[in-house]
């Protein structure tokens, strides 16, 4: 039951996130920027005056357009967020060092740190009770 527990809690979020980006994808009224024969979500590969790759280097419009919420609290979420892409760039290859640690290492450590908590609840609950 326990791997079960585990290999679900890895598992979820993923699928989730492809479901939300495939269902995204279908919502899209403008032409998908194509490469290769893959079409991307965003309809254009560099325009600041759009949803674009742009907003990657520079948030503006996606900020103007899109931040409702986090509009308070935006100024401590920038350096961060540039930051850990000026800390990837630096890496000499962004594209791998992404994957490396913003898909593959953040989220082990994540689920590590989280199956540590909940099985550290079993045990204080088999402890108080027995």
């Amino acid at each position: 039951m326990r791997n079960f527990r585990n290999t679900t809690i890895v598992l979820v979020p993923f699928i989730l996130l492809i479901i939300t980006n495939e269902y995204s994808r279908t919502t899209i009224k403008d032409v998908p920027y194509t490469k290769m024969g893959v079409a991307f979500i965003n309809p254009e590969m560099w325009s600041t005056n759009t949803c674009s790759w742009a907003c990657h280097n520079s948030s503006a419009f996606c900020e103007a357009h899109h931040i409702r919420y986090a509009r308070p609290i935006k100024t401590y979420i920038d350096p961060i967020y540039f930051g850990i892409i000026n800390a990837l760039k630096s890496t000499g290859n962004y594209g791998l060092a992404n994957v490396i640690f913003l898909v593959i290492g953040w989220p082990l450590i994540m689920w590590y740190t989280l199956i540590r908590c909940l099985d550290m609840r079993t045990k204080l609950k088999e402890l108080r009770h027995g």
